[in-house]
């Protein structure tokens, strides 16, 4: 489904990521974002996907790395829902 959306819309297709460079080529010319604030003078979110976080399986899960998988995915989701909650209009979905 994401697939027909992205290469249907890709203007309208928006990534948070760590490479926002790299977004475009990547996901049918989406745009990439580095922080949720550079994402501001953009439409509606409409609709949202949560594809974050570090990777879970590439290395043991040390104490250190539990700490870091709890950030990338725990608190940037945070992120992403308190940002959604600053917007004027919500997004109508949200995966």
């Amino acid at each position: 489904m994401w697939r027909i959306f992205c290469e249907s819309r890709p203007s309208l297709l928006w990534v948070w990521s760590r490479s926002p460079h790299q977004v475009g080529a990547l996901c049918c010319g989406a745009r990439g974002v580095a922080r949720l604030q550079d994402y501001d003078d953009a439409p509606p979110w409409t609709p949202c996907s949560t594809w974050l976080g570090a990777s879970t399986a590439d290395r043991p899960w040390t104490q250190a790395r539990r700490e870091l998988l709890w950030r990338s995915r725990v608190d940037q989701t945070r992120t992403l829902l308190g940002g959604m909650g600053s917007q004027p209009t919500p997004p109508s979905v949200q995966l």
